[in-house]
């Protein structure tokens, strides 16, 4: 009987300590999760100059007309901040994907322009017409996972600004600024 207790204790034993360094240093099964990851937030629409503008007028009568008729390239550029202009592009696409299918990291477009508005007089300024096009500012924060525990840690974030891909998007509008 003893015996009996013995091989029994003795193969109990041995299953344990076979099975405990299996149990202990168990990892979470994360293989098939990227390696990294981009999360894109605070977006926001914004409208950035694309380089046409009209000549600084001051207008004489109570109210005057500013024309703009030019052929000229309208144009924009994507734009990061230096937190991620090593991976700029990845932003871009990632953000094209995430945040927006008409977002491009460049605009341009040539042809004849033309737009007039119209002003109230006010002897403290002179004004101008502008062309902007619309964009989607954002905060983008790159992840990466530690495969021990299965989690993603925040590595770098930072802001990006990108110009939308259609013509559409584009708007005039006054400038004002103390004569």
């Amino acid at each position: 009987m003893f015996r009996i207790k013995t091989i029994i204790i003795a193969t109990v034993a041995a299953a344990a300590t076979a099975l405990a360094p299996q149990v202990a240093h168990a990892a979470p099964d994360c293989q098939n999760l990227p390696s990294t990851k981009w999360k894109f937030t605070k977006i926001s629409k914004s409208y950035k100059p694309t380089g046409l503008y009209s000549d600084w007028v001051r207008p004489k009568n109570a109210r005057f007309t500013i024309t703009y008729n030019q052929s000229a390239t309208s144009a924009t550029s994507a734009t990061v901040s230096s937190k991620l202009s090593a991976e700029a592009g990845t932003v871009f696409v990632k953000a094209k994907a995430e945040v927006s299918g008409s977002l491009t990291k460049k605009w341009s477009k040539k042809k004849a322009w033309k737009y007039t508005a119209s002003v109230k007089r006010n002897g403290k300024y002179k004004y101008r017409l502008r062309q902007r096009q619309e964009t989607r500012k954002f905060t983008a924060t790159k992840y990466s996972l530690y495969r021990g525990d299965c989690r993603y840690r925040k590595v770098k974030a930072g802001t990006a600004e990108m110009p939308r891909s259609t013509q559409t998007s584009l708007i005039w509008d006054v400038q004002k600024r103390k004569a």
